[in-house]
């Protein structure tokens, strides 16, 4: 009488999906309580409805060929490791190139006194530090 419409969710599940029956450890040994594999998803096959009850078929699907969480943190840190290295040896091929040098003979300290282009147009700020200040 209340408008509301309950919804009840059925789950087709086979052997490798089916789940893990927890009736046994639940708080409420009354209901039924599956835990599934992480990556297990629902796929909805159909809807219909039995007066204010809204009944929805589903399937469940575990991939299998979805890496683990342990999988995709170790691929990241491969990642980054691998920029890190890619970015190190960018670095000292630039900084061991003549242009560097030829300024890095010239430099006592490192500061931001004057801006020199290097030559795909990025801006790099340094500069002699001949100030005295006593």
């Amino acid at each position: 009488g209340d408008g509301s419409v309950r919804m009840v969710l059925e789950l087709e599940t086979g052997l490798v999906d089916r789940g893990a029956d927890l009736q046994a450890l639940s708080q409420y040994p009354s209901e039924k309580e599956i835990l599934f594999a992480p990556l297990t998803s629902l796929e909805v096959r159909y809807t219909e409805t039995e007066g204010s009850i809204l009944v929805v078929k589903t399937k469940a699907n575990i991939n299998l060929r979805s890496p683990t969480i342990d999988e995709v943190v170790a691929k990241r840190y491969q990642t980054l490791r691998q920029s890190k290295d890619t970015n190190m040896l960018e670095a000292k091929q630039h900084f061991q190139s003549p242009q560097w040098r030829a300024i890095a003979k010239g430099m006592t300290s490192i500061n931001i006194a004057r801006s020199i282009s290097d030559d795909d147009g990025l801006h790099t700020t340094i500069g002699n530090n001949n100030n005295n200040n006593n």
